[in-house]
């Protein structure tokens, strides 16, 4: 399988984390989804990620959190339901870079 759950209480679960780290610069966007939606905004094959997540990267960088909430679910409910049997989570972790030119150039 491409997608393996492992329960945070399963003995071996530490096994499986992948943990990054790094700096985050500039307007950036980092979306955390179940399979039912991965499946739908990501093209593994082709290693690229599909329209929709500029989209809701936009919606979440410009909207107030209630709005961008709103859209998303609604959008959840009216189009991707259709595409999907299965659950469809979705967790979206957006920065705003409050200062985009620093360095005077």
């Amino acid at each position: 399988y491409i997608n393996e759950t492992f329960l945070f209480p399963s003995q071996d679960a530490a096994e499986h984390f992948r943990i990054y780290s790094g700096k985050v610069t500039g307007d950036t966007s980092f979306i955390l989804t179940s399979d039912g939606i991965s499946d739908l905004i990501y093209d593994v094959n082709n290693d690229i990620a599909a329209e929709a997540c500029g989209i809701i990267e936009r919606l979440n960088l410009t909207r107030t959190a209630d709005s961008s909430c709103k859209e998303l679910r609604d959008s959840l409910e009216e189009l991707f339901i259709h595409y999907t049997d299965d659950d469809m989570s979705i967790a979206i972790i957006s920065i705003l870079d409050q200062n985009p030119n620093t360095n005077n150039e």
